[in-house]
């Protein structure tokens, strides 16, 4: 929190600063700022229990299901789909109903 707060007094005793941001808010300009420098990551570890991911290995389609034709127009970027939910047709009829 120290370092969150370096420099800002979010309750000062002349009432200048407020904790409303508004357009041109110094005291929000300067959270922001100190935001991203209050954090650091020291570690980043797996839970126990859990594998790390590797590879780009496609899941197949679930039973009974169909794999979808996806076609990416030309000059358009190619997305990244997640490998462990592959396009179906069923799975696109359903996105489309919802």
């Amino acid at each position: 929190m120290a370092r969150l707060f370096a420099g800002i007094s979010p309750s000062p005793e002349d009432g200048r600063d407020s904790t409303h941001s508004r357009p041109g808010d110094a005291l929000a300009a300067r959270l922001k700022q100190n935001v991203a420098m209050a954090f650091t990551l020291a570690d980043v570890r797996l839970a126990p229990g859990a594998v790390a991911k590797t590879g780009t290995a496609r899941a197949t389609t679930p039973p009974g299901t169909t794999p979808y034709a996806f076609r990416v127009p030309d000059g358009f970027p190619q997305p990244t789909l997640p490998p462990d939910n592959p396009l179906t047709v069923q799975g696109v009829t359903l996105g489309k109903r919802l």
